[in-house]
Formats: C-alpha cells, sequence, structure tokens
C-alpha cells in the first residue's frame, strides 16, 4: 500500500549552488529556487492519480500551501531584485520565496506539472504584479536539472512594455484601418512616383475603379505635397463631378509614399457657381447684369485697344412700360421683360453682349466690323423692328417700343463710365425726339451733356448775336414732285461747339423764360421769310411749317404772339402750319384745347407732328382742329422691311383721308420708300431723300423753279 505522501519524510535533495556573480552578469531576471523534497512530494500526489495539478491544486489550498513552504530561493540576481522590487535582504526569506510561487502563478502549475512529469525545461507568459500593484508581463522561463530536481532556475524578462506598445500598436492599426475603410473621404496611398500602392472604398467609388484596377496606376494629375488639385470624379447617378485632392507626404510598410486625401466638393463648387452667376446675372432674365456688363465693357475697351477695333454701347429703354407694369399686374410685366430680353439676344451676334441693367433698361456692347461701320444703326432697328411685333400673354396682346441711344468707342469715350453716361444722354435723346427710335451721341457735340450753368447767358447772347439761325426743309407733293411747302428747324451756330441741334440745349431751357423769347424769336422769322416766299411763289397752297412746344401751349400769351407776328409781317394765316408733338397732346388740356382751337379759328393750319412714335390716343384727332397729320419716321423707316409697319402706315393714311387730313411722311430716306408712299396716296414727304435741310437762301432757287424734285 502506498504511503501518504504528505506524511512520508522525505530527505532533502542536494541543492544546486549557482553563483550569485554569474546571474548578476545576466541582464535578464533569474532567480535560483531551492526545491526541498517537492520532488518527493509532487511524486506522492501523482501516486495518488493526481493529474491535473492546477485543478487539483485550485480545490484544495491546502495542497498550495504545502507546496510554497517547500520552495526556498537559493540565489537571485539583481535583475530579479529590481524587477520585483523587494531589498536583498528578504530575498532569502520563506516569505519571499511563496510570494514568488504565488506571483508566478498560474504559469507556476505549469512549472510544477513541468517538474513533476520530468519535463526538464518550460517557457510561458506571465501576467502577474510587482509588490506594489504595478502589473508585469514576464516572459518565464525554467530550467531543471536532471539530476536532482532540487533546484529550478528560473528567467524572468520583462516585457510589460513591448507588450503593451504592441498591445497599443495592433489597437491603433486595427483604429486606423477602420477609419481610413469607413471615412466618407477619399484616401489613396501612392508611391514616390505617384502609382497607387492603396485606396479606401471611398476613393474607389470616386475614381469609379476598384483597388484592383487602382493598384500600379497613375491617378493622371501632378501630385505635389502641401498642394491642393482638383480633379474629376464620377458621382454615383449624378455623372461626373469635382474632388478636391490634398497630397501630403507619409511612409507605408516602411517606404516614403504620398497620402492623398479626395474630398467630394461637387455641391460646394456648384453653390459657389451658382452663387457667382446670380452675383453676375439677372435671375429675371438670365442676362448679365450691370456688375458683369462694366466688366465685359472694360474688358473689350482694352482688347479694342490692342487690335485697334472699334465698339458701342447701346442704351435701350422700354417706352411707356410703368404703364404696362402698373395696369397689367408686375407678373405679366416681369414676363414682358423676359421676352424682351430673348427678343434683344436674337438680334446680336453670339459674341456680342445683352444685358438688363435694372428695371425697363437693357444695354448691348458690339464689336464694329471695320468692314460694316453701320452695324450698331442696323442692330438699334433690327431691335426697333423685333420689339415692334406684338406681345401675347394670356390671351392678352400687347405693343411696346424702345428708345435707343448709341455711343461708340473711341469716338464718344474711352472707358465704360463715359461710353454708358453718353449712350443714356443719347436714348433720352431719342426719347424726346419722339420715342421707338435711335440717336446717336456722335450726331451732336460731344461736351452737350455738360451745358456750363450759365446756359441762359449764352443763349441770350446768340440771340443778341445771330447766332441761332433757321434751316429749312422742304416737303414735296408726292403726286406732282413739286416743293409745295417747308419746315422751320432751328440751328444753334455756337462759335466752341459749331452746329447744335435744338434737341440738346432747348430741353435744358424748358424751365426758362428764355424759351418763349426763342419762339417769339422763331415764329418773326418764320413769318418774315414765309411772307417773301409766298409773294415769290404766288399760290394759295404754300405753306411754311413752325413747331409749337409743349410749353407754349399751356402759355396764354401764344396767341397774343402769334397773331400779332402775323399782322406785322402779312403772311396770309393760311400758309402758317403749326405743328405740335403727338405726345404733347396725350393728356386732355383745356389750356391746350383753347390754344390750338384760336390758332385754327385765325386760318393756320394744325399738323400732328411724329404719328405713330408713341401710344397717343386717336381721339386727339377729333378733339383737336387737326388738319394734317406727320407719319413717324420710325415707321417711315421700316416701310420696305417690315410688313406689319407697311400694315399700319397703310391703315394711317386711309384713317387719315377719311376724316379729311392731309398725310405727310417724315425722315424718307430711300427712292424705295418714296415709291411705296406713292403707291399708296400718301400726300407729301420730307426727308434726305428728297432735300436735305438748308439755310433760306439755298430754299429760294428751289421755290422759284418749276422742275419736279421726284
Amino acid at each position: 500500500m502506498t504511503a501518504n505522501p504528505v506524511d512520508t519524510p522525505v530527505p532533502p535533495p542536494q541543492a544546486v549552488q549557482v553563483p550569485t556573480a554569474f546571474l548578476d552578469a545576466i541582464p535578464t531576471a533569474f532567480s535560483s529556487l531551492h526545491l526541498a523534497d517537492l520532488k518527493d512530494y509532487l511524486d506522492g500526489l501523482r501516486a495518488q492519480g493526481v493529474r491535473e495539478l492546477r485543478g487539483y491544486c485550485e480545490a484544495h489550498p491546502e495542497i498550495l500551501s504545502e507546496i510554497t513552504k517547500r520552495v526556498k530561493v537559493n540565489a537571485i540576481n539583481r535583475a530579479m531584485i529590481d524587477l520585483f522590487d523587494v531589498s536583498e535582504q528578504n530575498t532569502s526569506s520563506a516569505d519571499f520565496a511563496r510570494e514568488l510561487t504565488l506571483m508566478m502563478m498560474p504559469a507556476g502549475y505549469q512549472i510544477l506539472e513541468a517538474i513533476a512529469g520530468g519535463k526538464p525545461f518550460f517557457n510561458d507568459t506571465l501576467h502577474c504584479q510587482t509588490r506594489c500593484g504595478q502589473p508585469l508581463i514576464l516572459v518565464v522561463s525554467m530550467t531543471v536539472p536532471m539530476a536532482s530536481y532540487s533546484t529550478v532556475l528560473i528567467g524572468a524578462e520583462d516585457v510589460t512594455v513591448r507588450q503593451t506598445q504592441a498591445r497599443d500598436l495592433a489597437r491603433a492599426q486595427a483604429d486606423f484601418r477602420n477609419i481610413v475603410i469607413n471615412n466618407r473621404s477619399g484616401i489613396v496611398i501612392l508611391d514616390k512616383d505617384g502609382a497607387v500602392l492603396f485606396a479606401n472604398p471611398a476613393a474607389q467609388t470616386l475614381l469609379g475603379r476598384t483597388i484592383w484596377e487602382l493598384q500600379g496606376t497613375q491617378i493622371g494629375v501632378p501630385l505635389v505635397a502641401g498642394r491642393n488639385t482638383e480633379i474629376d470624379i464620377i458621382r454615383s447617378g449624378k455623372g461626373i463631378g469635382i474632388a478636391e485632392m490634398t497630397v501630403s507626404e507619409t511612409e507605408w510598410e516602411g517606404q516614403p509614399a504620398l497620402l492623398a486625401m479626395l474630398h467630394d466638393i461637387t455641391d460646394r463648387k456648384q453653390a459657389h457657381t451658382q452663387a457667382q452667376y446670380m452675383a453676375h446675372h439677372d435671375p429675371l432674365t438670365g442676362l448679365p447684369n450691370r456688375l458683369l456688363f462694366y466688366e465685359q465693357v472694360n474688358s473689350a475697351v482694352f482688347q479694342a485697344k490692342l487690335e485697334h477695333h472699334a465698339l458701342a454701347v447701346l442704351f435701350v429703354d422700354l417706352d411707356n412700360f410703368k404703364a404696362v407694369n402698373d395696369s397689367r399686374g408686375h407678373a405679366i410685366g416681369d414676363r414682358l421683360l423676359a421676352v424682351v430680353g430673348k427678343r434683344l439676344s436674337s438680334c446680336v451676334r453670339k459674341t456680342d453682349i445683352v444685358a438688363r441693367i435694372g428695371g425697363d433698361e437693357f444695354t448691348v456692347l458690339i464689336e464694329i466690323p471695320k468692314d460694316n461701320p453701320h452695324s450698331p444703326i442696323q442692330v438699334a432697328t433690327n431691335i426697333l423692328t423685333a420689339l415692334d411685333k406684338p406681345f401675347n400673354f394670356d390671351g392678352q396682346q400687347f405693343v411696346i417700343s424702345a428708345s435707343i441711344g448709341i455711343s461708340c468707342y473711341p469716338e464718344d469715350g474711352e472707358d465704360v463710365e463715359t461710353l454708358m453716361q453718353r449712350a443714356d444722354i443719347a436714348m433720352y435723346n431719342a426719347k424726346r425726339q419722339g420715342r421707338n427710335r435711335y440717336a446717336c451721341f456722335g450726331n451732336w457735340p460731344r461736351a452737350r451733356e455738360k451745358w456750363p450753368k450759365n446756359l441762359e447767358d449764352r443763349i441770350t447772347k446768340a440771340l443778341e448775336n445771330s447766332q441761332l439761325l433757321l434751316h429749312y426743309q422742304p416737303q414735296i407733293d408726292i403726286r406732282s414732285g413739286r416743293i409745295i411747302g417747308v419746315e422751320a428747324l432751328l440751328r444753334w451756330q455756337d462759335p466752341h461747339q459749331g452746329l447744335v441741334l435744338p434737341d440738346s440745349f432747348l430741353s435744358a431751357l424748358e424751365d426758362s423764360p428764355l424759351l418763349e423769347n426763342i419762339g417769339e424769336w422763331v415764329l418773326q422769322d418764320v413769318c418774315g421769310q414765309g411772307a417773301l416766299w409766298q409773294r415769290l411763289v404766288k399760290t394759295e397752297h404754300f405753306h411754311i411749317g413752325v413747331n409749337l412746344a409743349a410749353r407754349q401751349l399751356d402759355s396764354r400769351r401764344t396767341v397774343d404772339m402769334f397773331t400779332q407776328i402775323m399782322r406785322l409781317s402779312h403772311l396770309d394765316p393760311h400758309c402758317l402750319e403749326v405743328e405740335v408733338n403727338e405726345q404733347a397732346l396725350l393728356v386732355e388740356n383745356a389750356s391746350s384745347t383753347t390754344t390750338l382751337g384760336l390758332l385754327a379759328a385765325s386760318g393756320m393750319q394744325i399738323t400732328l407732328d411724329r404719328f405713330g412714335s408713341g401710344p397717343a390716343s386717336l381721339t386727339c384727332l377729333t378733339r383737336y382742329p387737326i388738319t394734317a397729320l406727320k407719319i413717324d419716321r420710325s415707321l417711315v423707316h421700316r416701310l420696305t422691311q417690315d410688313t406689319q409697319a407697311a400694315v399700319v402706315v397703310c391703315a394711317m393714311i386711309a384713317m387719315a383721308h377719311a376724316l379729311g387730313l392731309t398725310v405727310i411722311a417724315q425722315g424718307v430716306e430711300t427712292p424705295e420708300q418714296l415709291r411705296w408712299l406713292r403707291e399708296h396716296g400718301c400726300d407729301r414727304a420730307q426727308g434726305y431723300a428728297l432735300v436735305r435741310p438748308l439755310p433760306a437762301e439755298a430754299i429760294t432757287p428751289l421755290l422759284q423753279t418749276d422742275r419736279p424734285l421726284c
């Protein structure tokens, strides 16, 4: 029967002595433990059939206590002392041996199993603590001398820092991989030559290729660390987009590499582009706004200086748009402006620029070809024709016209401000002439927009020094071709600015008493000259026309002035035609009705001037004592080019004849226009195609001849 190993005395085995100096020379922590009768004790346990020492010892704490009592520290080196933070005096005590044994559990169980199993060595990683509670990770190695099993050499290498660093590195690598893989931004690793080494899923999506397709290929743009580059990307279901690529230096598998971060900035770019577009374009028409137009004119002027070509700026202002906007509503007004923008764009070349600079104001910039210096006039005419066509919205029809001012580079200015200012001035000149027409700044002195404050004094001196003069333009009887009358036209022969047309200075005198003085002088000269021609021609059909300003219609002096001058000049009242602009009769006015009624009662003829240039009411033909009407030059100009204009003029002639009125066409410039007017029954005509305005002395020979002029 086998004796109980605990009760059987086992003689202590001979301990193997390890020199301390030898152990201290080893940097790894080492200790030599004297096992005493541990071997026999373990053999006894094995005899009882205890195969699994670990479980047995955990179930029987007294066994573990007995084991620790049988372990003695035989030798220990400096590294082991430092590792476990103990004093050298305590290393030989039984408590330290037990403590060391317990600290090395559960590896200690495996040591015991190795001893009991006759294994000569053992190696494992042990997680334990120092005496101060600091965690330790040790790689424990054990060597058992096979001769006695009485001594075990234990080496312990502290790998706490290394294992912690390795664990932290592994965790960081896992975190990095998780961040890279799941990052919504594209991440691409490239070698120093720009070949792709790695691309995360987001980058593969943005570039439209898998990692297998990307590896080894080039992105296709220069890669410079620290520089941002924009590249084209593929947006899922949205077509091509834009990504911003930021490049920095990095390492990949120990080699220098480049890290490219791809950020989809398509939406941001589109928002920026939209904001830029809105800042430089009119939202209603989509045309460039004032800011962009000024930039474009500046750029065009700079280019024109280099290439020595000319430019033109057209200032287009819609006539009476406010009335349409107020009566029909802003919704209709906005739709009208949008269609006007399209019609203007259709009148120019693709290289020309149309802009809306505010309200009902549009501008056009065109380059004037060297072989066609009249192209601005052609564009202006095309615009007037395009706007002459009715606008139809929701079953409602609208007709609107425009006044256009033209300035040219370099004649009228060499910068955008000057060109715009002078085109604006020319546009207002077109409005004063009756609207629905164009006017060129170059047709009248450049300094007209800067009349000095002493204008009245200068005009007064002009009257005193005979600088104001009259030219006369003959009117031709279309049937006979002979001169039947003339129209008096005012001119100012300024010594500094040359011949100045009245529209450029009379408007500045509208509120001045001097306007009446000028009117009186004109009437005196006209009646005096008319009386001479009346005696020369000796025909009751001869007439001489004089223009009456709107302000003169409201003046009580007008009738008295006409009556007195007519009496003194001995001009037959039937020979004098008083011409009144249709714009002056838009609103019914008691003073205008009285003035015209008294003039007509004295025998004078009343002519409605510039008929068809604006929205005049047809009732003025019956409200006032009108005897003749003048068809506006804008309609006459389009007779042979525009069917609608021809229909309108034809209707005017028929209506006037039905009312017993004489019809006069002004602004006849071509034989074709004169032929059309003759064929359709127009009574009289005047214009450059017949005779241009001339001084009185040049008109007299024409009156003396009986030869037809057309």
